[in-house]
């Protein structure tokens, strides 16, 4: 698998002027529980999705990470940005960032909560 650094980053052509509504939706929801402080205007949000040739894909990684940081955030007290830039990087290369915020065993911890809600996320879609 070959890195990528993300601000190398561009993006793509539009594939469609709008989401579904059923998706502009689900990426409503997402950006009302992530907000603007961690992913930007709802407009700028929105538009990634449509310049996606899977915009249901997108989503879906969206939604494990808004669910993953959900369910920490029940459980441990915790700097919330912190554990979304986690989150982000655990969804974009599969590992960790360097963090002196967030221990190695909170950041295992995490990354075996992703996984496991993305599991369930799936279980629920195709049932």
């Amino acid at each position: 698998m070959k890195k990528i650094n993300i601000k190398d980053l561009k993006s793509g052509p539009m594939q469609r002027e709008e989401l579904p509504p059923k998706l502009e939706k689900w990426a409503n929801s997402i950006h009302k529980f992530l907000g603007d402080d961690l992913i930007g205007p709802y407009e700028r949000f929105e538009a990634g999705f449509c310049r996606d040739q899977n915009p249901i894909r997108e989503l879906f990684v969206w939604q494990t990470i808004a669910s993953t940081l959900q369910a920490w955030e029940e459980k441990i007290d915790c700097d919330r940005a912190e554990i979304f830039k986690q989150l982000l990087s655990f969804s974009i290369s599969g590992e960790a960032v360097k963090s002196t915020k967030i221990s190695l065993e909170d950041i295992l911890s995490l990354k075996q909560l992703m996984i496991k809600i993305k599991k369930e996320l799936l279980q629920e879609m195709i049932t």
